[in-house]
């Protein structure tokens, strides 16, 4: 699965939780937050609308920054450039020296290496 994917998961779920913080005035007054979240399905089952509508805003909107986030994160993991180690030559006659030469002279013509 890719971070999209995983953080728009991520996202849905805490949409509940901030959502508590959208609701009337009335509704945070007579609930807490764990209140809240257990009567999360009957708020939702109700016929009012004005507590099942901060709960779908807040679900919508932060599985939407939180994809985001993700497509970010997937595109910054795409642009990462792997170095590939630089191959090393003799100053002296261009030989070139294997990376894991452990000598400090040239093999071809005895020059010392840099």
């Amino acid at each position: 699965m890719n971070k999209k994917v995983i953080f728009g998961i991520i996202g849905f779920f805490l949409g509940f939780p901030i959502s508590y913080y959208f609701q009337p005035e009335k509704l945070r007054a007579m609930l807490s937050m764990t209140d809240y979240l257990q009567s999360i399905p009957k708020l939702a089952s109700s016929d009012k609308g004005d507590f099942l509508t901060p709960i779908i805003f807040s679900c919508l909107i932060s599985t939407a920054i939180f994809v985001f986030i993700g497509y970010l994160l997937d595109q910054n993991n795409k642009n990462v450039i792997v170095a590939k180690p630089q191959k090393r030559y003799c100053g002296n006659c261009g030989h070139q020296i294997d990376e894991d030469y452990p000598g400090e002279f040239c093999d071809q013509c005895g020059h010392k290496l840099d």
